[in-house]
């Protein structure tokens, strides 16, 4: 689908599968128009439209403001002619990627790194802080990628740019401090808030048309929420993966059976090792390679998802946050309950989360000229904490959810 304007001063396009916005453009009464991605509901309580019609007037009438309202997992562009405006949003969690660049012939962006070079026709010109971070965190932060001139877009952000004049100017209308006030309630308040929230967000998720199915292998999120799906309500399927025999595939067969819902298994074999360095390749491709996985198995599982009765994957993220004390490699523990500032939780977690850790696995891996880099890459994690404006206890928190999840999804 392609959509640009006469005089060719924008144009918007996309190549993904279209489940969830089967229609490419929407425009409001008076003109705007929205290219939107994913789902959104413009309230907590209803379903989610994948029109985008109720945004885009939201956001003509009310702003960045009207953001504020809408909930979901999306990305999208809105176009104002009027304007000579184009500005690109995303949700809160920044869970669809939205790549940007700007230079002397205008404003770019795309769903990789690799679409907004293409369409500069640039090269790629390495970030040396943002590799070392990779290899010092396992994944990069902020609005950093590997490539100096290409941006991520943040959480609960807009970009929006004015091709009359290549001005260009960036809003975050979701503020991360929000989702970790101190608001004095009971534990019992608290709790039936959670709850309340979780319901009402299984329920606009799983809402719609679609084929659903729920992975089983060991997600605390997944699992949690299967205890709120109804297959009489909307129907779905599972599956489990893992080596033939493992406690994943029978616990997964057992709470499939007490949901009454079709179930399989995605059987690992010696394919995992016989084709590593062709899947890692591919999912470096895929991934613009900026995460370092833990696992060799996922290509094997999107293969074998490919073949299974879906198009939608209800997934969770975010279970460990339940449970700090042991959200591995982010888990709260007495030394940062006692810490006064985020400049000490900073070098606290570079000591921890070093994924090279040692002088000597430093100095083999990491060229002599990166290593002057690794001091400057510990401020750069200390200034992510200060701009969240979040407390030394939240802060680890806070890099699960706006920092590490988007990165690694």
């Amino acid at each position: 689908d392609i959509v640009a304007a006469e005089d060719a001063q924008w144009g918007v396009a996309r190549s993904h599968s279209a489940r969830f916005n089967p229609k490419f453009e929407q425009k409001s009464p008076n003109g705007m128009r929205c290219f939107l991605r994913g789902e959104v509901a413009l309230s907590e309580t209803v379903a989610p439209s994948d029109s985008g019609r109720g945004l885009v007037e939201a956001f003509q009438v009310e702003g960045v403001e009207g953001l504020q309202r809408a909930h979901g997992a999306f990305c999208g562009v809105f176009v104002d002619e009027a304007s000579s405006t184009l500005t690109i949003f995303n949700d809160r969690l920044g869970s669809y990627p939205l790549y940007w660049a700007t230079d002397k012939d205008g404003f770019f962006l795309g769903a990789s790194v690799l679409d907004v070079l293409r369409l500069m026709g640039a090269r790629m010109s390495l970030d040396t802080s943002a590799a070392v971070e990779l290899l010092l965190y396992g994944f990069v932060m902020a609005e950093r990628t590997l490539t100096r001139n290409v941006r991520l877009l943040e959480p609960g952000t807009t970009m929006s740019f004015r091709w009359a004049d290549g001005s260009s100017r960036a809003t975050c209308y979701a503020e991360p401090r929000v989702w970790f006030s101190q608001e004095r309630r009971s534990w019992h308040e608290r709790r039936s808030e959670v709850l309340d929230a979780f319901k009402t967000a299984v329920e606009r998720a799983t809402h719609g048309n679609h084929r659903l199915t729920i992975s089983l292998s060991g997600g605390l999120d997944s699992r949690t929420i299967l205890s709120a799906m109804s297959p009489a309500r909307t129907p779905f399927t599972s599956f489990t993966c893992g080596v033939d025999g493992n406690a994943d595939q029978v616990v997964g067969a057992q709470l499939a059976g007490a949901k009454g819902v079709r179930h399989t298994v995605f059987r690992h074999d010696a394919r995992v090792v016989d084709d590593l360095l062709e899947n890692l390749s591919w999912m470096v491709r895929h991934t613009d390679g900026m995460y370092l996985s833990h696992g060799l198995t996922e290509i094997q599982d999107v293969g074998s998802l490919a073949s299974w009765d879906a198009d939608v994957l209800i997934r969770g993220h975010g279970g460990e946050l339940a449970k700090m004390g042991h959200a591995w490699p982010f888990h709260v523990d007495r030394a940062i309950h006692s810490m006064g500032s985020n400049d000490a939780l900073a070098d606290y977690l570079t000591g921890r989360l070093g994924f090279i850790s040692t002088e000597q696995q430093r100095a083999e891996i990491v060229a002599p000229e990166l290593l002057a880099d690794m001091p400057t890459t510990k401020a750069l994690l200390a200034d992510v904490l200060a701009k969240a404006k979040v407390s030394p206890l939240d802060g680890c928190s806070y890099l699960y959810l706006y920092q590490h999840h988007r990165r690694f999804t």
